[in-house]
């Protein structure tokens, strides 16, 4: 079995997420920026990032985790991490510009307020959370209360929540943040509990909020697909399986379309556009989007498809998503490798 995770700053190996962070959180930030690379192998566990003593201030010096090319989604434990049902945030980012990238992250804490990523609090800035299958039965699958400064990104995920929390919440911290929502699949809202939201941002916590959320699609949450609040919000060609996606103005939405249309087997997690999904080339082209989950390029000459998933996928393999699987074919390897 490969090694769980190499480290580009420390040129170590380790099988775990914390005993990287607990190496890496004792050296400085500011000449090679940290990145990790993670390989299919042993659950990697949960996740604090705090406390360095020299902690990254501009994008320059980003610590970003990531999964290696052939390794994303390939089964439970293709860089994959989980935790045991003790109350908990699986993956916690407390500071600025923390990149994860082609994570599996599961959760299996069932309190409301056990998360699956946070991203960043306070005056943290310029998180990015990308290309990630994330599953929780408890909290939010996501949930980011970041401030000011570089933009926050949620990008290529599908979110999957089986618990009492919206799938996906925002709000602010103290200063004015900016979210980039682009190209999710949000789902499952709706067991006990409050807040049952596909996506759903509130400026409770004290600061303002401008938020860009395009391309995505949100469907069966069982209060509604889109709740976005804020000072300023750009919304643009999203899909919704009620009639929220264009709540917020903007243009190319889609609303009450029937998900069976959309995927090919949504009930059992396979999110994979149909060749007629009124998904294809309904979305803008983001230049900050030039892939999908799977590490795939997106199409060039045409509008993207909405969501995730790209159609040009679909002819090599399906992608159960709710079986924790997403699983590449050979072919796929060797299209993201």
């Amino acid at each position: 079995m490969a090694e769980s995770i190499k480290t580009v700053g420390l040129n170590k190996t380790y099988d775990n997420f914390q005993a990287w962070e607990d190496d890496a959180d004792d050296n400085s930030t500011t000449g090679t920026p940290w990145w990790a690379e993670f390989y299919s192998g042993a659950d990697l566990g949960a996740l604090i990032i705090a406390g360095w003593s020299d902690p990254p201030t501009a994008e320059a010096h980003r610590i970003k985790l990531y999964v290696a090319s052939g390794h994303q989604h390939n089964g439970i434990s293709g860089g994959a991490t989980s935790s045991s049902t003790a109350s908990a945030t699986l993956i916690d980012l407390e500071m600025s510009f923390v990149t994860l990238d082609g994570l599996h992250a599961d959760q299996n804490a069932t309190g409301t307020n056990d998360f699956d990523i946070l991203m960043g609090n306070a005056d943290v800035e310029g998180t990015t959370v990308e290309r990630c299958l994330i599953k929780s039965v408890g909290g939010y699958c996501v949930i980011s209360t970041g401030g000011g400064g570089a933009s926050h990104n949620i990008r290529n995920n599908i979110m999957i929540n089986g618990g009492a929390g919206a799938v996906c919440k925002i709000q602010a911290g103290s200063t004015h943040p900016v979210f980039n929502v682009y190209h999710n699949i949000f789902t499952g809202a709706g067991s006990g509990g409050y807040q049952h939201y596909g996506i759903q941002s509130s400026t409770t916590k004290g600061g303002l909020v401008t938020m860009v959320v395009e391309n995505n699609i949100s469907f069966d949450n069982d209060d509604g697909d889109y709740a976005l609040a804020g000072t300023s919000i750009t919304a643009n060609n999203n899909i919704s399986s009620d009639a929220t996606a264009d709540d917020d103005g903007g243009a190319g939405h889609q609303i009450d379309v029937d998900v069976d249309d959309i995927f090919v087997d949504p009930d059992n997690g396979d999110f994979t556009p149909k060749s007629s999904s009124p998904a294809r080339h309904a979305g803008k082209t983001i230049s900050a989007v030039t892939v999908d989950i799977l590490g795939t390029s997106r199409e060039s000459g045409y509008p993207y498809d909405v969501g995730a998933i790209s159609y040009v996928n679909c002819a090599m393999s399906g992608l159960s998503a709710m079986s924790g699987s997403l699983t590449p074919t050979s072919a796929q390897e060797q299209m993201m490798g």
